[in-house]
């Protein structure tokens, strides 16, 4: 216990300093790396009373200077629309976290209370959306977003290529990296790699997929693109995450729907990817018992939360159970469909409509402490039907940006084509797996907005803001 004390020490150590000696140089390279890194995977997050997310604490240090930056770029409409919907939190934030606070029936910590999940969940978005001003800024700085796609490729290939580790050697490479302790995957062997959970790997296999099919479509980065892929097919495989395989589904059918070229790649990548397939498949037969009990429990039946009595219910039961008690809550409750509940809290209220089952028992004792992991459900749990318009526009504000960039002409105009399509895919992803830790929304936001910024170049003081290094003021 004392060594993984002092390891948990050096771990949290390590996310302040190497976020703040990278401002103090000034290297914004090498902070949109170590973003990128600590976004993709989790093993950089500490683990004290709360976790500490190096993403978070990265974001909430580069606060002071993605401020400057979003004051100059303030008219850009993508801002508009982002900037409204935080603001919207914070006001559900103050009613319902301390207002006129979620009454705990349970007995919770402080920070899992109305008041102490406010602050943090409020803390962990304001530091997103600081991720994706400085994003942005970089993005716009350069006048490509290729450094961006290329480093989540690069993060995924290696998560997915730890997880295909993790199942040949049984090693959990998270607990070891991330804890400082030699332990066995889970008892089931669905590995995660560098990730929390295994639908945290799939989410990021997701995006991989939606990444690497564009840049094989536009010819940029195959190589890369074309190992990070069969390495996240292998992951979901071997992970058996139905969420990974849903949200993989809806990206690249967001993408292959918009655009004949994704779809004519698609086409003629069928054959060999199906034929690759089937042999992992003839090898691996009882990975393939275990994805098909899981896909039975989510699509086919309903017998994790018991029988289903309405056309809802059918639905709601085959959700992840957060996404379950918000659902069935927001259903009990209507007007919390328009004004949502506040910033994380629909776990409190919604506890009490827990199913009690088998497979629910674990929540009985603590509670529901997560929030929806899907990106609809989320968006209507914590704001409402006016947080998810305010998403919406700011989805389809960015794509607009990203059409104007995908169109200027030059060198870069294909990288600026899969950034386009990316977001496209991401935002479908987002709502079938926004992920908590494992989320690489804010990387798409910082594309969106940078594609905006550029818009706002000509101006002597937008050219000069975006040239500014990054550096730590006091």
């Amino acid at each position: 216990m004392l060594a993984l004390s002092w390891y948990q020490l050096l771990l949290l150590a390590t996310i302040f300093a190497v976020p703040l000696f990278l401002m103090m140089k000034r290297d914004g390279d090498a902070l949109l790396l170590w973003l990128i890194a600590v976004i993709c995977t989790d093993v950089f997050n500490g683990r004290t009373g709360v976790n500490v997310s190096a993403a978070s604490v990265a974001g909430l240090l580069l606060m002071p200077y993605s401020a400057r930056i979003l004051l100059h770029f303030k008219k850009a409409p993508p801002i508009g629309w982002v900037s409204a919907h935080f603001a919207y939190l914070v006001v559900l934030g103050l009613v319902f976290g301390f207002g006129f606070p979620w009454h705990d029936t349970i007995g919770r910590p402080l920070n899992l209370q109305a008041q102490g999940r406010t602050v943090l969940y409020l803390m962990r978005e304001a530091a997103g959306f600081s991720i994706a001003v400085f994003i942005a800024q970089q993005v716009a700085k350069a006048g490509r977003p290729d450094r961006v796609l290329t480093a989540i490729l690069v993060a995924a290939f290696v998560t997915c290529a730890f997880a295909v580790l993790e199942y040949v050697t049984g090693i959990s490479w998270y607990l070891l990296f991330n804890e400082g302790v030699r332990a066995p995957t889970y008892w089931n062997l669905r590995v995660r790699g560098l990730n929390f959970e295994p639908r945290g790997l799939g989410t990021i296999a997701a995006h991989a997929f939606v990444i690497g099919t564009l840049c094989i479509a536009y010819r940029r980065h195959i190589r890369l693109a074309a190992g990070t892929f069969a390495s996240g097919a292998a992951a979901i495989f071997f992970s058996a995450s139905t969420s990974g395989l849903i949200a993989a589904a809806a990206g690249l059918g967001a993408v292959s729907m918009a655009h004949r070229r994704i779809r004519r790649r698609l086409l003629r990548s069928a054959v060999p990817i199906v034929l690759v397939g089937a042999a992992v498949v003839w090898a691996n037969w009882n990975r393939v018992a275990a994805l098909q009990h899981l896909l039975s429990v989510r699509v086919g039946s309903t017998v994790r939360y018991g029988p289903a009595s309405t056309w809802f219910q059918e639905i709601a039961y085959r959700l992840e159970v957060f996404d379950t008690v918000a659902a069935l809550f927001l259903a009990a409750n209507p007007v919390y469909w328009l004004i949502g509940t506040g910033p994380g809290l629909i776990s409190i209220p919604a506890t009490p409509l827990l199913p009690i089952t088998p497979y629910t028992v674990v929540y009985i004792g603590p509670g529901v402490n997560s929030p929806p992991t899907m990106g609809i459900v989320l968006e209507l749990a914590n704001g409402g039907l006016i947080a998810l318009i305010l998403w919406i526009g700011f989805v389809l504000s960015a794509a607009r940006a990203l059409r104007w960039a995908s169109q200027q002409p030059g060198p870069d105009q294909p990288s600026w084509f899969v950034a386009r399509w990316s977001f496209v895919g991401a935002a479908a992803v987002y709502l079938m797996a926004a992920g908590f830790l494992s989320s690489c929304w804010p990387l798409f936001i910082g594309l969106g907005l940078g594609a905006a910024f550029m818009r706002q170049q000509s101006s002597p003081l937008a050219a000069q803001t975006l040239a500014e290094p990054v550096e730590v003021r006091p």
